[in-house]
């Protein structure tokens, strides 16, 4: 189909000062002159720096003839191409060098100079190939004072020394060097650092340790980048007012409101329309497989949107730029992605060199209208319970660290004047508003704590929490950033509120009289060093149990301190007989090494389940664990407690007295071990 004129593409070339649209078969014909022209060192007057400026370098013409010609690396090799959460990526091709900056400072860009803003602060990144002239090379404002050398930082393979320039005791300015008053030699290339303040007032200045640092982090980020030189293209789209550079290796293709670029399977897709302009399917996404995740940040027209990365199986399947949001610029509207149209989805992996690459095409975007730069945004994302997860269970008066670990999916960083705040629930004494104790850049996750206390009654109990901006707007996650994460806990009776007093009966393990130390094939009971020693051989589906020689008991509170040996896994378990009236039936209460517990009766030929495994936070897993059990037997009714918890309460009356005694279980461990370290028993009397 014929292309819409309005969304030609237009390769610009320049006589003089002509601006002249050229037809597609003389372009061809017109690149080859000027090419061969150019071998022979005809002077063929400026040629527009917009049809081969480099990526990275987007401000005033900087290329002459007497310079290397401008050219993109295509394919850098670099694993950090792809840029850190809340840093942006400068990569300079025709000097072959890159680095990552945080998305908070401003850039500038000139011949021989990359300056960073933030602020009244202005960091200063030099460099030349050795022997070029040109600008007042290296030149920087300085007070006078005493330079103070201290840490040394990595620079391209070179460890090059931080010096702070000091007056009165506040650092006025910052440089690196690797010898004295020179510049840093890299290969071919010469470089000069320099982090200042441009105030007027320079008596006032004083330099941040934070800032110190983050200069240290942009200089230990550079390296060398290599690859196939291509020359860039400008496209134009008259129509909308915007142009970008792209690599002359990849195609184009144009349709209403969508521009395509393709490299073999790959494709950028840039979907436009006005605001007030109706596209069919505009919003109509049906992603493939795979999980959103946020990887790093990119500069597009005065705005820093997050990468948006799709991955599957490990595998980076497409990108999605301010996910799938759509971009708003001025009056346009944008939507922005890379994606693998390869039939095999399953082997698709995007490289980091190609979505380095096209981030470059999305940094060199330009328009013909002032673009007011939007105002950050502000949203999180729930990443995980660190602490209390959902439905643990505490005791009453119990102190609480809860943590969330969120991330910042919005474009504004969470200073450390951002709070949590309490929205709604029971506070459980919590402290609101907080503050964040750390800057958390957009992309960034962060571990955010509250100080809690359970509750003095016992029931369920949530509290519900979101961020506060230092203007005093409320946010949090959920797709809209507006929905509050919680923490949600039980408040369990505990073993303090039963007023036990002085135990009937201490067991010191000190001697077996108190014990049938039973042996059989597969398990046996033994004492040493003060504890009873439990092991089984072989697992299986059978607890075996040995009884105390003490009286019989009916109403009591036994509570037994069990220790789990150096392999301990699964449905391996232990646990308490309890109103056994021979040695062959019972009541039995087990923990598992898993977390679990049960209860049962058996009458010597059957398993009569009260409650059958079931989870609980209170009992500790895992081998090298201790973990109390605890048992309230008072007529009918029975607690069974984990560590001064209780986990459950029911009523049957099938044994009335009995022994109690100990037992082992092996649901999957060969040799397991299980050491009991105390038992106390309380007679209820009744």
């Amino acid at each position: 189909m014929a292309p819409n004129p309005d969304f030609m593409l237009r390769v610009e070339r320049y006589v003089t000062s002509q601006k002249t649209p050229v037809h597609k078969s003389v372009r061809r014909l017109s690149w080859v002159l000027i090419l061969l022209l150019a071998a022979l060192g005809c002077n063929l007057g400026q040629i527009s720096p917009d049809i081969t400026r480099p990526a990275g370098l987007t401000t005033t013409p900087i290329f002459t003839r007497t310079m290397p010609p401008p050219t993109v690396a295509v394919g850098t090799t670099s694993p950090s191409a792809i840029p850190t959460p809340g840093m942006s990526r400068y990569t300079n091709p025709n000097y072959g060098f890159a680095f990552q900056y945080p998305i908070s400072w401003a850039i500038q860009e000139t011949n021989h100079r990359v300056r960073l803003i933030q602020d009244s602060l202005a960091f200063d990144i030099w460099f030349r190939r050795s022997g070029e002239t040109g600008e007042e090379w290296g030149a920087v404002r300085l007070p006078q004072g005493q330079w103070s050398q201290e840490n040394r930082v990595d620079f391209l393979g070179r460890e090059v020394q931080r010096q702070t320039l000091r007056v009165d005791g506040k650092v006025k300015a910052m440089r690196f060097e690797a010898e004295t008053n020179r510049p840093i030699s890299i290969g071919e290339l010469e470089f000069a650092l320099f982090l200042t303040d441009t105030a007027p007032d320079l008596a006032a200045a004083d330099i941040p340790a934070s800032t110190l640092e983050e200069a240290d982090r942009i200089v230990a980020s550079f390296e060398r980048i290599t690859g196939t030189a291509t020359s860039l293209v400008k496209y134009t789209n008259s129509q909308y007012g915007f142009s970008f550079l792209y690599p002359s290796s990849w195609q184009i293709q144009e349709e209403p409101n969508r521009i395509r670029l393709e490299l073999g399977e790959l494709a950028v897709e840039i979907a436009i329309r006005r605001a007030n302009e109706t596209v069919a399917g505009w919003d109509d996404f049906q992603l493939p497989p795979g999980k959103l995740e946020t990887h790093g940040s990119v500069k597009f027209l005065e705005q820093v949107l997050l990468r948006q990365v799709l991955v599957s199986d490990g595998r980076e399947k497409a990108v999605f730029y301010n996910g799938i949001q759509e971009i708003p610029v001025g009056d346009l509207r944008f939507h922005l992605s890379l994606h693998d149209e390869s039939q095999d989805y399953a082997a698709i992996d995007l490289s980091d060199d190609r979505q380095a690459e096209v981030d470059q095409f999305l940094t060199s975007f330009q328009v013909d209208f002032q673009v007011t730069p939007a105002p950050c945004s502000d949203k999180a994302s729930f990443v995980e319970d660190v602490t209390v997860p959902d439905g643990a269970t505490f005791g009453a008066g119990e102190k609480i660290v809860k943590i969330w670990r969120l991330r910042n999916d919005g474009t504004c960083p969470w200073t450390t004047e951002y709070e949590l705040v309490f929205v709604d629930g029971d506070p459980m004494g919590a402290a609101s508003p907080s503050r964040l104790t750390q800057e958390v850049k957009p992309g960034e996750t962060a571990d955010l704590a509250i100080n809690l206390t359970a509750p003095n009654t016992p029931g369920s109990y949530q509290a519900l929490w979101q961020l506060r901006t230092p203007q005093g707007r409320i946010f949090g996650i959920g797709k809209g950033g507006d929905q509050p994460f919680w923490v949600r806990i039980n408040v369990v009776e505990t073993t303090s509120s039963l007023n036990l007093g002085t135990p009937t009966f201490v067991e010191t393990f000190d001697t077996s009289a108190n014990w049938y130390l039973i042996t059989t094939d597969n398990t046996r009971f033994d004492l040493k060093d003060g504890r009873l020693v439990m092991t089984t051989l072989q697992p299986g589906r059978i607890d075996e149990w040995g009884l105390a020689n003490k009286p019989l008991v009916k109403n009591f509170y036994l509570e037994v301190t069990f220790k789990t040996g150096a392999s301990c896994a699964g449905r391996d378990r232990y646990g308490i007989l309890a109103r056994a009236p021979d040695a062959n039936s019972g009541y039995v209460f087990g923990f598992s090494c898993d977390g679990y517990y049960r209860m049962y009766n058996w009458d010597g030929q059957n398993y009569n389940p009260l409650q059958e495994w079931t989870s609980s936070e209170a009992i500790l897993s895992g081998p090298d664990q201790t973990n109390r059990m605890g048992l309230w037997a008072n007529g009918g009714d029975l607690k069974l407690y984990a560590n001064g918890k209780l986990l459950v309460e029911l009523n049957d009356m099938s044994y009335k007295e009995g022994r109690y005694g100990l037992f082992i279980g092996s649901g999957e461990t060969e040799n397991l071990i299980i050491y009991v370290e105390e038992l106390s028993i309380w007679d209820l009397g009744g």
